[in-house]
């Protein structure tokens, strides 16, 4: 993703400063979902940085259900928590609060977030803070 301004802040710088600390050894970078289904399954959540697009926004209330569809408003960062791959969805977590989605949570199809990060994305998977990973 591309910072809109000079003051933007970075998935990237999110991951070194972790990094620095010591919270995190390292991060590994993919745009493919299979991976990144394999991690949450295994591992735990993953930041990822996607286009944010009108069918992401208003949200139905009942189901918190987004699309990644429409056109794009702005460049967000956010995390994917969890996927339930029998419904192909992920479950994502934004900045806007509690009064997003239902309780701050949203429910994203897999093939959509898949585009997304096909269109300049990137999912970032911290590495080294607790079970041991290597990509697949």
């Amino acid at each position: 993703m591309h910072p809109e301004s000079p003051d933007a802040v970075t998935i990237r710088g999110g991951a070194k400063f972790l990094q620095k600390h010591k919270l995190i050894r390292s991060y590994y970078w993919t745009t493919d979902v299979s991976i990144i289904n394999n991690y949450l399954i295994n591992y735990g959540p993953v930041v990822v940085g996607t286009y944010f697009t009108e069918g992401m926004t208003p949200l139905e209330q009942e189901t918190a259900l987004a699309y990644g569809t429409g056109d794009k408003i702005a460049s967000y960062a956010y995390v994917i928590d969890s996927v339930n791959t029998n419904l192909g969805r992920y479950r994502i977590r934004l900045h806007f609060g509690n009064d997003w989605g239902r309780d701050g949570l949203a429910y994203v199809p897999i093939d959509d977030i898949a585009e997304l990060l096909q269109d300049e994305g990137e999912a970032c998977l911290p590495v080294g803070f607790g079970k041991k990973w290597k990509p697949t």
